[in-house]
């Protein structure tokens, strides 16, 4: 099975290093009504969630919509248990869009596909 891992080398407190890279897998494979393993096959050749989207009929923005709600819902979730302060999480919470739009369209150069 293939997994996704996300910069380990990244400051923490960088919106991007609390990307949930596994659950914006899952979010891309249920808007585009693919598997999991077909999108990491898709991200291994370069294509990008925009491409995708664009070859199932689907509109990018709704792909942007899911990713960025998924990730709002993420971060409440660690303000609620104790693992960002509320003031941190809404530097974070501010970033989120702008970052899934160039994940969407572009790709996260950081982020990469590893056999597991």
């Amino acid at each position: 099975m293939a997994t996704l891992e996300a910069n380990p080398g990244r400051d923490a407190g960088e919106p991007r290093s609390f990307r949930d890279v596994r659950d914006d897998l899952v979010v891309v494979a249920e808007q585009l009504c693919l598997r999991e393993s077909d999108v990491v096959e898709a991200w291994r050749r370069g294509d990008t969630v925009a491409a995708l989207a664009h070859r199932a009929g689907i509109d990018a923005k709704a792909v942007i919509d899911a990713l960025v709600d998924d990730q709002k819902a993420d971060l409440a979730e660690r303000v609620d248990w104790g693992e960002i302060r509320a003031e941190h999480a809404e530097r974070i919470r501010l970033a989120i869009p702008s970052t899934v739009v160039a994940f969407v369209y572009y790709g996260l150069p950081d982020v990469r596909a590893a056999s597991g």
